[in-house]
C-alpha cells in the first residue's frame, strides 16, 4: 500500500489473489467477483469523475470539467491498492489466530495480548450462546419473533439480560480458573502448540534482508512513479528490475512456504507407508469376544476367511487373556471419554451441573482432577505397547450428553484441539513407543476432517513423530445431516480429501463403514427429551443408545466407495462394523467384502 508504482500494485494484487486462491480455495474467487471487481470499478470511476488534475485532458464531462489520462490512471492505481490491502488482509484472518497472536506477542504486551486473545475467542462463544437462549425461548414462547413491538421488545430485552447475566458470569469462572492456574504468578510456563524453530529462523532472516532491501531500494527512488500532472516514473534499469523482482519473491514469500511445507508433509507421510496394507476386523478385547470362538485357531481361520490380516482391539476394562498372540492385535483403540474437556480443565462448575457433585465425578472418571486422566490415558498406551501394535489411535472430540442432543456445542473445534494436542503430548512424553499414534475424526467438537486449518493446528501441535490421521468414513458422514445416499456419502469423503489437498496423505489408516442417520438426527435432536434418568450413569446409557442411531457402523454397499479408498490408499483398514455377536459380524463383514473380494482377498 505504500508503492504506486503500476508493477509494485500489480505484483501485490496478483499474489494478494493467488495466496487467497490457495487458502480459501473457489470462496476467494467468489469474493473476488462478486466484491471485490465491483469496488475496484467503482473506485476506478470516483477519481476520474471527482479529480480532474492532469496535463493529458481526453475530452470533458457535461459539467464542464475535463476528464484526464492522469485522473483515470491514478484511479486505476488507488483501485489496484484498496483490492490487494482487503486481499490481503483477508488471508491474514485465515492465517492468524488469537494462539499465535499471543505466542507472537504474549512477552512483549502480555497483558493486551491477553485481552485480544480473549475478545477473539468470546465472541463465537457469545453468538452460540445467544443461539442456545434464542432457541430456549422460542421455544416457551418469548422470542423476538412472537406478538406486538412491545412484547418483541420486552423479549428482546429479557435475552439480553440473559446474555449479561452469563458474560458476566463467564468473566468470573474465567478469572476464577485463571487464578487456579496460577495467572500472574513469577516463573509460570505457559503451554502453546508453536515453536520457533530453524526453519522459521531462515524465513524470518529472508524478510528481513528483503524489507532492507526494498527500503534502500525506495530511498533511493528505485519505486518512483508519479500520476500528477503527467504520469512518469523511474526509467528501467537493472536495479528497478532487481527491485521489483525481490519485491515478488517477498509477495510469493507466503504460498512458497506453504507449498513447501504441503510437501514436505505430504512426502514425509509417503514415506512412512509400505507396500503392504493391513486389513483388520474391529473386536473388543474382553473373554465375551473371544469365548465366542474356539481358539485362537479358530479366530484366526475367520480373520483369513474374511480377508483380514488380524484385528483392531479396544480395551473393555477387564485383563487380557495371558495367552492372547500379540500378532493378531494390529491396531488398538486407545480408551477415550466422549465427555472430558471440563473434567481436565477442572471446571468444578461444570462438573457440579452435570453430576449433580464433583464426588460423583470422582466415581465416573476413577479419581479426582485432570491427572486421573492422564494417568488411565498413560497406563492403556502401556498396555497397547506390551501388545506390540502397528497403531494406536485416539478420539479428538469432545461431547457432553446434553449436546449430543441439543447439538448446541459448548466448547469450540479449536479448544477441543488445542486441549487434545496437550493431553496427547503429556501422556506421549519423550519416550519411544514402537507404534504410530493416529488421531480420529469425530462429527462432535474437536477434530471433524472438514477444516483444513483445524487439521493443520492439530497435526503441528503433536509433536510425536510417528503421528498420523485414522480416518474415520462414517464419522466424517455424520457431519453432513444431508447425505441420502451412499453415494453422496462417497462423493463428500472425497470432497473433503480434496479439500484437505497434501494434507491428506497423513491418513495412514481408515475405519470403513457408513452411516445415513441424516433424517434421525433432525427429527431427534435440538431439544433434550422428556424423562431422562437424574442419575448420570443411567442417563450416559440412554444417551449412548441415541448415540448408536447415529453412528450406525453399517456396512458399505456401493462400489463408489472403492475410489475414494484408492485415493487415500491407507496403510490399515479396519472393517468397524456394528454386530451382536460372531455370527453378525461376519454377515457385516462378508456384506462389506463383497465390495472388495478378489481372490480371497480384500484389497483396494
Amino acid at each position: 500500500m505504500f508503492l504506486m508504482h503500476p508493477v509494485s500494485l500489480a505484483i501485490s494484487l496478483a499474489s494478494a489473489l493467488v495466496y487467497a486462491v490457495y487458502l480459501n480455495g473457489r470462496r476467494a474467487v467468489r469474493f473476488s467477483l462478486l466484491y471485490m471487481l465491483p469496488m475496484m470499478v467503482v473506485a476506478a470511476l470516483v477519481n476520474p469523475a471527482f479529480n480532474h488534475e492532469g496535463a493529458t485532458i481526453l475530452t470533458y464531462l457535461p459539467s464542464g470539467n475535463p476528464l484526464t489520462l492522469e485522473s483515470i490512471l491514478y484511479g486505476a492505481a488507488a483501485a489496484a491498492m484498496l483490492a490487494a490491502v482487503v486481499t490481503w488482509f483477508s488471508c491474514y484472518t485465515a492465517v492468524m489466530t488469537s494462539d499465535k497472536f499471543v505466542y507472537l506477542f504474549g512477552r512483549v504486551i502480555p497483558a493486551l495480548s491477553l485481552v485480544l486473545s480473549m475478545t477473539l475467542r468470546f465472541v463465537p462463544k457469545f453468538q452460540a450462546q445467544l443461539q442456545v437462549v434464542s432457541e430456549a425461548q422460542r421455544c416457551i414462547g418469548r422470542d423476538v419473533s412472537n406478538g406486538g413491538v412491545l412484547r418483541r421488545l420486552r423479549n428482546a430485552i429479557t435475552i439480553l439480560s440473559i446474555m449479561v447475566t452469563w458474560s458476566l458470569e463467564s468473566a468470573i469462572e474465567t478469572a476464577d480458573s485463571m487464578k487456579s492456574r496460577g495467572y500472574g504468578l513469577p516463573g509460570r510456563t505457559a503451554f502453546s502448540i508453536y515453536r520457533f524453530d530453524s526453519r522459521d529462523q531462515s524465513a524470518l532472516s529472508w524478510l528481513l534482508y528483503c524489507g532492507f532491501f526494498l527500503c534502500c531500494g525506495a530511498a533511493a527512488k528505485g519505486f518512483y512513479w508519479r500520476y500528477y500532472p503527467t504520469a512518469r516514473g523511474v526509467p528501467l534499469t537493472p536495479m528497478t528490475v532487481c527491485l521489483q523482482a525481490v519485491y515478488l519473491a517477498l509477495c510469493l514469500m507466503p504460498v512458497i512456504l506453504n507449498i513447501r511445507a504441503d510437501r514436505e508433509w505430504g512426502s514425509a507421510a509417503q514415506r512412512k507407508r509400505g507396500a503392504a496394507m493391513y486389513q483388520t476386523m474391529s473386536l473388543p478385547l474382553y473373554s465375551g469376544s473371544f469365548e465366542e470362538y474356539h481358539g485362537w485357531g479358530d479366530l484366526r481361520a475367520e480373520l483369513a476367511a474374511l480377508g483380514c490380516d488380524g484385528m483392531e482391539g479396544i480395551w473393555s476394562g477387564e485383563e487380557f487373556p495371558e495367552d492372547l498372540p500379540a500378532d493378531l492385535v494390529i491396531g488398538y483403540h486407545l480408551t477415550f471419554y466422549p465427555d472430558w474437556l471440563d473434567f481436565y480443565r477442572d471446571d468444578r462448575r461444570a462438573l457440579k451441573r452435570k453430576f449433580g457433585s464433583l464426588d460423583a465425578a470422582a466415581r465416573f472418571y476413577g479419581g479426582p482432577g485432570p491427572e486421573t486422566l492422564l494417568e488411565q490415558y498413560r497406563a492403556d498406551l502401556r498396555r497397547a505397547a506390551g501388545l506390540n501394535p502397528h497403531y494406536v489411535v485416539f478420539h479428538v472430540s469432545d461431547v457432553s450428553i446434553e449436546e449430543g442432543y441439543t447439538y448446541h456445542w459448548l466448547h469450540t473445534n479449536q479448544e477441543v484441539i488445542d486441549a487434545a494436542v496437550e493431553v496427547i503430548n503429556l501422556i506421549l512424553g519423550t519416550e519411544t513407543w514402537p507404534f504410530e499414534f493416529l488421531v480420529e475424526n469425530q462429527w462432535w467438537p474437536g477434530f471433524t476432517f472438514t477444516e483444513p486449518e483445524e487439521t493443520v493446528r492439530l497435526l503441528e501441535g503433536i509433536r510425536f513423530a510417528g503421528k498420523g490421521i485414522l480416518l474415520d468414513t462414517g464419522h466424517l458422514m455424520n457431519a453432513c445431516t444431508g447425505l441420502k445416499s451412499e453415494a453422496e456419502g462417497a462423493d463428500y469423503i472425497r470432497r473433503m480429501l480434496n479439500r484437505h489437498g497434501s494434507l491428506a496423505t497423513w491418513v495412514r489408516g481408515v475405519h470403513l463403514h457408513q452411516s445415513l442417520s441424516g433424517e434421525y438426527v433432525k427429527a431427534h435432536t435440538g431439544l433434550l427429551p422428556a424423562g431422562l434418568p437424574e442419575d448420570y450413569g443411567e442417563r450416559f446409557g440412554v444417551s449412548y443408545q441415541h448415540i448408536l442411531q447415529i453412528d450406525q457402523h453399517r456396512p458399505w454397499t456401493d462400489p463408489a466407495i472403492l475410489p475414494v479408498l484408492e485415493q487415500i490408499g491407507p496403510r490399515y483398514l479396519t472393517h468397524e462394523l456394528s454386530s451382536r455377536g460372531r455370527m453378525s459380524r461376519a454377515e457385516a463383514m462378508a456384506a462389506q467384502a463383497r465390495l472388495f473380494q478378489q481372490g480371497g482377498k480384500m484389497g483396494v
